[in-house]
């Protein structure tokens, strides 16, 4: 039931939908470098893999190069990266926020939320 309400959570913070995050608010939010056009589909390979937000001792989500896997839902959503943005496909809504990833951290953001993910390890 925890984990229920913490990937309910989640995907509540995942509701909120803007088109862009500018590259000085990501800088002023000292999350790292912005993702530019030319090292688009270098970030993208960056993205892939498993990822958890660390609120327990499971993965949160794991990013293949066409989806991104739920691991508590058991279900996976088909996703997008373009320039520093990513669009991610639920069944209701399209989620779309500016996506930094600096080492083992990426970070989602848009307008309303900013969420902090680390590479999951076993």
């Amino acid at each position: 039931m925890k984990t229920r309400f913490k990937l309910l959570t989640l995907l509540f913070l995942f509701g909120c939908s803007n088109t862009s995050v500018n590259k000085e608010k990501a800088l002023e939010l000292n999350t790292g470098t912005p993702i530019s056009p030319a090292e688009s589909s270098m970030h993208t390979n960056a993205l892939l893999g498993i990822w958890t937000d660390g609120n327990s001792e499971n993965a949160t989500f794991e990013i293949k190069n066409d989806s991104i896997y739920y691991v508590d839902a058991f279900k996976s959503y088909n996703y997008s990266v373009q320039n520093d943005s990513i669009k991610i496909w639920y069944d209701d809504y399209v989620y779309v926020g500016h996506v930094v990833v600096k080492g083992d951290t990426l970070v989602l953001s848009n307008a309303d939320n900013r969420s902090k993910f680390w590479r999951f390890k076993d």
